[in-house]
């Protein structure tokens, strides 16, 4: 049995060098502090906060910016050959990778978009007063699905800041700055709590492992 730990220690050392070396720092991009990332077939997106979006076709080698007028970006999704912003302007849309963009927020009362969510053709914006929205036509229009997100502490008009988002088969997670975590089994059309055992309520990323 010694020999046996010493064999299993001897191999975790031999392997641990190359399990840590796994990250290698990217040629920028340089155009403000990066929020959000996404990719498109070989193109890598990153959202910027004061630069807008850059893209990168050679894994981070080199960045180019793209025309998107909207300077600061905190979210990034792709809907096949749709790229998604969600920015302090709204939600922008491009078909050609970044090349030019058009405005998809009509029907956003609030158009600072903190997270964005693809479920099928169901997209979804988490924003930062005014709930969640629902666009089930590419951004063309927008419909708000809050019922039953928490408010915001320091003002019962408005809801608590949605920063995230998570997707597991049908259900739909958001993650809210007070509030905790919160599902909804219907597109958003109602949401109820799920945050027992959360020892913090400032939720600022999820993921889903199946």
């Amino acid at each position: 049995m010694r020999t046996k730990s010493i064999c299993l220690g001897l191999v975790i050392v031999l392997l641990y060098p190359t399990a840590s070396a796994q990250w290698m720092q990217t040629n920028g991009p340089y155009g403000g502090r990066i929020q959000s990332l996404a990719m498109n077939g070989t193109n890598l997106f990153a959202g910027t906060c004061g630069g807008g979006v850059f893209s990168s076709t050679n894994d981070g080698k080199s960045w180019t910016a793209t025309g998107l007028t909207s300077r600061w970006v905190f979210a990034l999704t792709v809907s096949k050959a749709n790229l998604f912003a969600g920015t302090s302007g709204g939600v922008f849309l491009s078909t050609n990778n970044g090349t030019c963009w058009t405005p998809a927020h009509s029907g956003l009362t609030d158009t600072t978009v903190s997270c964005l969510a693809v479920s099928g053709t169901n997209l979804f914006a988490g924003t930062s007063t005014g709930g969640v929205f629902l666009s089930t036509n590419s951004g063309t229009s927008w419909t708000a699905v809050s019922e039953g997100l928490p408010k915001a502490a320091w003002d019962s008009t408005l809801y608590a800041p949605i920063y995230c988002f998570g997707i597991c088969g049908l259900n739909l997670f958001a993650g809210t700055w007070g509030g905790g975590v919160f599902r909804s089994t219907n597109n958003g059309t109602s949401w109820t709590p799920v945050s027992n055992g959360l020892t913090s309520t400032i939720v600022l990323a999820l993921a889903v492992s199946p």
